[in-house]
């Protein structure tokens, strides 16, 4: 049965939604919060779009609590039964926009992009995010062929060999950092959209003497990250989006 959804669709960036639904599909909780949310190196603002994002999917509810039936279908271990789940989500959760057009989730993207901002009345700059979302759960679910944008960007890799092999001269010595990294037992999170890195032992995670001082250095982080950002992030030319 479709549900009235009473938050905008997603337009929290792709690889937070993947990190989100790996986050949340592999542990188990009654209610999700922004708490939670930023222990995993979501900061502040990305932690709020998080939860619109599970709210508006259905797998919470408005006052956070967990939608079980949801919530314990998207979980499953079978990753056919998993992908039926994730489907029947995605149409649920955009179920106006299926109903307005019905073949969206294969359409051209321009096509995508301008029925969502008639279906939820959003402006240009809200749905040039929100289309993306969209698409990348469509293919998640099967609901659409994922594109080979990843792959042909990993081919293009020809330009910046020079750079990489420069990189790679310039560390001569080994990375105490990269070793956590791959170590099997390594906690990692990420923080600026994996530009930041922060791994930890699994130890350090499961000793509850260190609960208080890891939510520290959470928050310290993530002070660090919204201080990084401001820093790094070009100003965007000035536009007139509509409204």
């Amino acid at each position: 049965m479709a549900k009235e959804n009473k938050t905008n669709p997603p337009y929290i960036a792709v690889k937070k939604i993947e990190n989100l639904l790996s986050k949340i599909s592999s542990r188990s909780y009654t209610v999700i919060d922004k708490q939670i949310l930023t222990g995993y190196g979501f900061s502040e603002g990305e932690a709020s779009q998080a939860l619109g994002t599970l709210t508006f999917l259905g797998i919470i509810n408005t006052d956070k609590t967990v939608n079980e039936e949801v919530f314990n279908s998207i979980s499953v271990k079978n990753p056919d039964k998993k992908t039926e789940a994730i489907k029947n989500m995605v149409e649920s959760a955009y179920n106006e926009l299926f109903e307005a057009f019905p073949e969206v989730a294969g359409a051209d993207t321009a096509d995508i992009h301008d029925e969502m901002k008639r279906v939820y009345s959003l402006s240009t700059r809200l749905a040039n995010t929100a289309v993306p979302a969209f698409v990348y759960l469509c293919e998640l679910s099967g609901l659409r062929e994922k594109t080979e944008a990843k792959t042909t960007y990993k081919q293009t890799s020809s330009s910046t060999a020079p750079a990489k092999k420069a990189r790679a001269e310039k560390s001569l010595s080994p990375d105490p950092q990269e070793s956590v990294l791959q170590s099997p037992g390594a906690v990692v999170i990420d923080f600026a959209d994996g530009e930041i890195k922060l791994a930890l032992p699994q130890k350090a995670l499961t000793n509850p003497s260190l609960i208080d001082d890891y939510k520290t250095l959470v928050s310290a982080i993530n002070t660090f990250v919204e201080k990084y950002k401001v820093d790094t992030t070009p100003t965007p030319a000035s536009n007139n989006d509509d409204e």
